[in-house]
């Protein structure tokens, strides 16, 4: 899950940001919808937006588009209605980490809500609002999915950037009407912010990110455990946090243990060679090469692996493995969501290990605050509240302090020392 964006516009619509020329767009062969080629520069210099300056520069182009084609309900990008994404999606640009809680570089719990980067982000959004690529509507659009926001207009071809899936890329929206026809789908990495804000907000590479982690899913011991074999439920356990069980489990058998259990599965559908094969690189990373007819067929995939059981963990290689079941601009759009690593937002492997007592003080004061700032934040985005009027900012600090968020943010540190 990540931003897409409508790739089609911005080489059909586009100009060279030096040259001022039209830029070359198309399918190869028309009848291969694989075969998508453009030459379109960014601002910054590459094939691929970086920085705000780059968005900003696809939104004038997305309004020219909407524009050619009679779009009149359209725009370039929404917002979640609260006016912010808890995981740091977008305001990341401003700073590096997320508007609510998070880990800094230096491994030491913040809070966003009322810092430099808010008011950065606050000045930016305001000015999309403002120029009318920001989404008039997107605080009343609390029924919709952080990754489904106006999903309707999304996949009828009207808006130029949103937060999406792996299903949206490519070609894959062709519907093969007006607005939808040669459609043509990118995923985009989080922006850097080069215009908004002191320098403090500005060139800061994003580090809170909602992104999968190795630490993939938690198994819960109970006590029922002591009337087993204990040393052997443990060494089942061991097994499968090591890179040979974790594969098991994540992709299946090696034609070498297929060899050793002769599983019916595995005969009935023509699998005796393996589920996947290993091959050591030149630097002694291990690549997983997937059997290419599990690579097709996800259903028989996931019958000849232990997705049954919960995989703790991806060792290297898992993920590109996995990937290759993907269409060539999935796993593109894949690289570009995965370009900056996420070490800032603390999922649930950090608030697992709140004491009760944490627990309690951590949920009360996330639902305060985060209520507050749901009702407020989208005002200042608007305008009726001002970014930049110390009345407005400080009563909005004010308020926002009286919650307390620093409770949080020393729970978090005590989790996050225990951790050092």
């Amino acid at each position: 899950m990540g931003y897409l964006y409508r790739r089609d516009w911005v080489a059909k619509y586009g100009k060279h940001p030096q040259t001022g020329e039209p830029f070359e767009y198309g399918f190869s062969d028309p009848d291969d919808n694989s075969t998508w080629y453009d030459n379109v520069v960014f601002p910054s210099g590459g094939e691929d937006p970086v920085y705000i300056s780059d968005w900003e520069w696809m939104f004038d182009i997305f309004t020219k588009a909407q524009k050619d084609l009679e779009i009149t309900d359209g725009y370039s990008i929404s917002v979640y209605y609260k006016g912010y994404h808890e995981d740091g999606a977008l305001f990341n640009a401003f700073g590096g980490y997320s508007p609510l809680w998070y880990r800094d570089l230096d491994g030491n719990a913040g809070f966003g809500g009322d810092s430099e980067g808010m008011q950065a982000y606050l000045e930016c959004l305001n000015t999309w609002y403002n120029k009318g690529w920001l989404d008039k509507d997107f605080a009343e659009r609390t029924n919709d999915m952080a990754y489904a926001i106006n999903s309707a207009a999304v996949h009828s071809g009207k808006i130029g950037m949103w937060i999406g899936r792996r299903a949206e890329t490519g070609a894959q929206m062709d519907a093969g009407d007006e607005l939808t026809s040669g459609i043509m789908v990118y995923g985009a990495r989080p922006p850097i912010n080069d215009l908004y804000g002191p320098e403090s907000t500005r060139n800061k590479t994003p580090y809170t990110l909602y992104q999968y982690s190795r630490v993939r899913n938690s198994l819960v011991v109970t006590k029922k455990v002591s009337e087993e074999d204990l040393p052997t439920v443990l060494q089942f356990l061991d097994y499968f946090n090591t890179p040979e069980g974790a594969a098991l489990l994540c992709f299946g058998l090696t034609k070498e243990e297929f060899e050793k259990t002769q599983d019916e599965t595995y005969i009935k559908f023509g699998v005796t060679d393996g589920a996947y094969r290993t091959e050591v690189q030149e630097d002694g990373s291990i690549k997983y090469i997937r059997n290419e007819k599990l690579i097709n067929d996800n259903n028989l995939a996931s019958a000849l692996s232990g997705k049954r059981m919960a995989i703790c963990y991806y060792f290297e290689g898992f993920v590109p493995a996995l990937n290759a079941s993907y269409t060539q601009y999935a796993r593109n759009a894949m690289a570009e969501w995965d370009y900056y690593v996420n070490t800032g937002y603390p999922g649930v492997s950090f608030t697992s290990l709140f004491t009760a007592e944490e627990s309690n003080t951590y949920n009360k004061t996330h639902a305060n605050v985060d209520t507050y700032m749901s009702t407020t934040i989208p005002k200042f985005i608007k305008g009726s509240l001002k970014y930049d009027s110390d009345k407005d900012w400080g009563d909005y600090v004010k308020m926002l302090n009286k919650y307390s968020p620093e409770k949080a943010t020393s729970v978090y540190q005590r989790v996050f020392d225990s951790l050092k």
